[in-house]
């Protein structure tokens, strides 16, 4: 599949046209566009001008975001359609609008895989090629397949990772490139921040967050790496939201640079691990407490040892955004089967499985610690089921794989037990029974657990470990 892309810079519409053979006549291709990741319900109405030579003939069903194409001979054939990028103004929604679709105006473009290439639901491809017939030659521009790629370099992408697919070319845009471990990592920010310096915000990661993961995963590949910071156009009070795209994470914003932004950067980048390298197997999102839980507890965890947040800040996320939201809500134990069905309608389930598993993970790791007397914490048993499970061994994990690897530091039959009732059934971990770590202290107030901090503990030193 072969798509020739054209855009002026000024106006808010991609053009493409679409090569692709077929080999029988009398024959007929079913394209289907976009995905409803972020709840994108109406995005197949992004595209317009749909049509194919004379010889084809196109029927649209718009309701499963289908194009299906009726070839009257076979060979060489192209499909011509737009993709209209207008900014959608809507404050409520200006977070998955902006991220999930395509935003295109004068001097700024910005489109993921999801809202570029067609699947082609009835054919099978190996590879799919992106040539840019028309661009404005002198606008700054990043591909994530090639980082350093220019418009005018073809680029051929395996089909299956086509989605991961991040393409960003504005006047505005700012590139810089570090490295880690001998890998390169690129860092792409906006000048339209005029308040903030992300640039210099987002440093830190690349001095010290993305080492300190590589150490904890003891995984120094040499695969790039990407992070894409952008301002929102949408006037909204200070939020954020990111998206992990393979080798890469893109994220919106607005607002100063917080612990919330701070910790989502994290939170998607160390899904190359948690959530890529490692992965349930779920038949919806029945395991999510691991995959965005426990991923969001490894991301504090390295935070906190690579000396990004301190101690109020830590106590601050364990608390305001974890306890007490999770202990409060009228949603915490619904069983884990049925969030798939209510996650892009209500936030409270949305946020379900990452305080669950976040919760569990802290809980996970204070057992682990007391356990071995302090010789281990949770990175010894992750990295144990990392290294079980990685290169030609990697598979879709189970319970079964989870709790084996954890038996090596609590009984097996506690995992197992512990996992279900606590993330499957969604009962509530009654920390009033619970040991913690000497540094931690958790007081029941009105049913909430509180998570306190002895004065002489030191967060860093906490979240180090041993080889």
């Amino acid at each position: 599949m072969d798509y020739h892309l054209s855009w002026d810079g000024s106006s808010s519409t991609l053009k493409v046209d679409l090569n692709y053979y077929v080999t029988a006549e009398k024959d007929s291709t079913v394209f289907i566009y976009g995905d409803l990741v972020g709840g994108q319900n109406a995005i197949f109405k992004v595209l317009s001008n749909i049509y194919a030579p004379k010889d084809d003939q196109i029927s649209i069903v718009e309701a499963d975001r289908k194009i299906i194409v009726h070839h009257q001979k076979s060979g060489w054939k192209k499909l011509h359609y737009e993709i209209d990028g207008t900014l959608v103004i809507d404050a409520k929604r200006a977070l998955p609008n902006e991220l999930f679709r395509p935003v295109i105006s004068k001097g700024s473009f910005y489109i993921i895989g999801y809202n570029l290439f067609l699947d082609a639901a009835n054919r099978s491809y190996k590879n799919v090629s992106i040539v840019w017939d028309s661009f404005p030659v002198d606008m700054p521009y990043f591909i994530s397949v090639s980082p350093e790629a220019k418009p005018n370099n073809a680029q051929v992408i395996e089909f299956g990772k086509r989605k991961d697919v991040l393409m960003v070319m504005e006047s505005d845009l700012i590139i810089k490139k570090y490295n880690v471990y001998g890998s390169p990592y690129y860092a792409i920010t906006s000048k339209r921040d005029t308040l903030l310096d992300m640039q210099k915000q987002i440093r830190p990661y690349f001095d010290n967050f993305f080492p300190t993961t590589r150490n904890f995963w003891k995984d120094y590949s040499k695969e790039y790496y990407y992070l894409c910071i952008l301002p929102l156009f949408n006037d909204v009070a200070s939020t954020r939201t990111g998206m992990n795209l393979g080798n890469g994470f893109t994220m919106k914003y607005s607002g100063s640079f917080d612990l919330l932004k701070k910790e989502v950067i994290a939170h998607e980048t160390s899904h190359s691990w948690i959530g890529h390298g490692l992965k349930f197997k779920s038949s919806a999102m029945e395991n999510l407490w691991f995959s965005e839980g426990f991923n969001d507890y490894i991301s504090i965890f390295n935070l906190a040892g690579s000396t990004m947040i301190d101690k109020n800040e830590f106590l601050t996320y364990l608390n305001q955004n974890n306890l007490r939201p999770h202990y409060t809500s009228p949603v915490n134990t619904a069983p884990s089967d049925s969030i798939a069905k209510y996650f892009w309608k209500d936030g409270k389930y949305e946020k379900l499985s990452y305080q669950r598993g976040f919760i569990y993970a802290f809980y996970l790791d204070n057992q682990i610690r007391l356990s071995s007397k302090g010789k281990y914490n949770i990175r010894a048993f992750l990295l144990d089921l990392f290294n079980e499970n990685k290169g030609s061994k990697r598979q879709l994990l189970t319970i079964d794989d989870f709790a084996s690897a954890a038996s090596r530091y609590l009984p097996k039959e506690q995992v197992e037990t512990e996992v279900k009732s606590y993330m499957l059934d969604g009962k509530l971990i009654d920390f009033s029974k619970v040991r913690l770590v000497n540094e931690f202290t958790i007081k029941i107030i009105d049913g909430i657990p509180v998570l306190e901090m002895s004065e002489d503990s030191n967060l860093q030193t906490l979240f180090k470990w041993q080889d």
